[in-house]
């Protein structure tokens, strides 16, 4: 998993690799108050995806984790990746790794500093007989916003519930031969800025109480940089505004999003209407719709008919063609598998049944069409005994009529590492309800 070996590396030789290194740990040694923007920008491959500053803060945060690294060795690991072993004033190893940009080999594509996983944690992929471990796992480990803490049953195997078409997996922390920890990652595409990017998507982490002070969730972190960076242009996450545990760890640069998750009793305004559910044929229909509604937001992604095809139907027990309700200029999916969310406050604890919306669209002028599929699901849903729909609204057009349907709103701080166009607030971003 954590590759730490290989051919050796002389920090002041003129391998690439190992001026990478060099590079950043002298800056890492002045705490990188002494790096220019002009000079991260030429350092890294031309066209960037992160700002320079936003490079910088992001060096400047590990410098402040450290104090007096002191070099053990470096290691060229692959044509275009190295790494250098490091101990701190506490004894505690580190490692830095370099990516270089492999069609400008002297550019850096990206460069993180890590913490080696502490004696006992083991970090592997997991594989289909974890689900019902981690399905157990996210059970007992709840999310703790603020005051509120929320657990997830998923059934009986997490894999099932948390199907996606995108390239996907999952990482597991092992501490003493038990699984304590887990994270999942997505790669997708995404247009931000107006450049084409394969994104990666962190979800679900979860560390178990009992094995904190392991350096678990660290280790985690360190993984999900790792594996997935070299496969995508940057990673985010998103986390409901109250939680300030990413302004402290990871991501370290944090902007409000527009983009709303609606909570909507399906009981209290359920409306038996007519449904008409999708078929097979109806995959072209489908992409044009959430084309079109997409069209304009951040972060959008090129709906294709196979995408479409692949998403809906190829998923498993998650969705399906008889989930996607269609309507005139509208459309909206919603998840087979529910999920039992066991939420804690000071008033007391309450258990709901919720299913999450997956596939929303509405051209101009059909909003109302909209809110009506979203009544008539609504009363399908109360009907098969969930008690919540949860849609994950980003157009500001769409969501003051859909709002007006909730009983609560939660709101998110979009965590990125990458850049997003200066009017992306006031368009929107497009959140993908499947990753949820």
């Amino acid at each position: 998993m954590f590759e730490t070996s290989g051919e050796p590396l002389d920090l002041d030789g003129p391998d690439p690799r190992a001026r990478a290194l060099h590079w950043y740990l002298g800056h890492l040694r002045t705490g990188f108050r002494d790096v220019t923007e002009d000079e991260v920008r030429a350092r890294h491959r031309s066209d960037d995806a992160i700002p320079a500053e936003q490079r910088i803060r992001f060096f400047t945060a590990d410098a402040e984790r450290l104090t007096d690294l002191a070099f053990d060795e470096a290691f060229a690991i692959a044509p275009h990746e190295s790494v250098a072993r490091l101990r701190d004033a506490k004894g505690r190893a580190w490692r830095l790794r370099a990516l270089l940009h492999p069609p400008e080999p002297e550019r850096l594509r990206w460069a993180f500093l890590a913490q080696e996983p502490a004696p006992g944690v083991v970090i592997r992929f997991a594989t289909p007989a974890d689900g019902p471990a981690l399905a157990e796992l996210e059970r007992r480990v709840p999310v703790v916003d603020g005051a509120v803490r929320r657990s997830y049953d998923r059934g009986a195997d997490y894999f099932v519930a948390t199907a996606v078409a995108d390239e996907h997996y999952t990482l597991v922390a092992e501490v003493d031969d038990q699984i304590r920890g887990m994270v999942s990652q997505v790669v997708h595409p995404a247009r931000a800025d107006g450049r084409q990017l394969r994104l990666s998507y962190v979800r679900h982490l979860r560390v178990d109480p009992a094995s904190r002070g392991r350096g678990v969730s660290s280790a985690l972190n360190v993984a999900v940089a790792e594996n997935g960076i070299p496969h995508c242009d940057a990673p985010w996450s998103l986390t409901a505004v109250s939680n300030e545990a990413v302004d402290r760890h990871g991501f370290r640069t944090v902007a409000r999003s527009p983009t709303a998750q609606l909570r909507i009793d399906t009981r209290a305004i359920a409306h038996a209407g007519a449904l008409a559910t999708a078929e097979a044929r109806d995959a072209e229909r489908i992409t044009e719709l959430l084309s079109q509604a997409a069209a304009d937001l951040e972060l959008s992604r090129p709906w294709r008919i196979r995408e479409i095809e692949a998403r809906v139907g190829g998923v498993g027990a998650r969705y399906g063609w008889d989930r996607v309700g269609l309507g005139d200029g509208a459309a909206l999916g919603v998840e087979r598998t529910p999920v039992v969310v066991r939420t804690e406050t000071a008033d007391g604890i309450s258990e709901r049944r919720e299913a999450l919306a997956f596939d929303l669209a509405a051209v101009a002028g059909q909003e109302t069409e909209l809110v009506r599929l979203v009544r008539a699901w609504c009363a399908r849903l109360a009907d098969e005994g969930i008690d919540d729909l949860l849609v994950t609204v980003a157009s500001p057009r769409l969501l003051a009529p859909l709002a007006e349907l909730a009983v609560s709103e939660t709101r998110f701080n979009l965590n990125h590492q990458f850049r997003v166009a200066a009017d992306a607030d006031a368009r929107g971003y497009f959140i993908d309800g499947m990753l949820f």
